[in-house]
């Protein structure tokens, strides 16, 4: 990573979910994400996750806004099931659920619009 005053670079080599194992603290199921940015400030928070085959997550929202672009494999929302390059963008208090399709993992960069929180709505689906 190179850092100065005016940017934040992470390259290629830098940017790898395998080396970021992550176990879910309320399902624990595994799964990797690998945080890139967070401004102590606002709360936004950026990171890369990984959803592995399978892997749902509870229906819930957030007070702020969260966005989702796939990278790779397939992301399974409420509203369909979206491939590489889709951009997903969930409004303030958006009921939500997301993960990986049955078949195949899940890259995306996830994007919070402020303080990371989670208020849930029932099962995982």
């Amino acid at each position: 990573m190179y850092e100065d005053e005016n940017v934040v670079i992470y390259d290629g080599s830098e940017t790898r979910l395998d080396d970021h194992p992550y176990i879910s603290k309320r399902s624990g199921r595994p799964r990797c994400e690998q945080h890139l940015m967070s401004s102590p400030e606002t709360g936004m928070l950026v990171k890369l996750i990984r959803y592995p085959a399978g892997q749902p997550c509870p229906i819930h929202h957030h007070e702020k806004a969260k966005a989702m672009y796939v990278l790779k494999g397939h992301l399974r929302t409420e509203h369909g099931v979206y491939g590489p390059g889709s951009f997903i963008w969930w409004k303030p208090g958006a009921e939500m659920f997301h993960g990986s399709t049955a078949d195949e993992d899940c890259d995306c960069l996830f994007i919070m619009d402020g303080p990371y929180d989670f208020f849930y709505h029932g099962e995982e689906v």
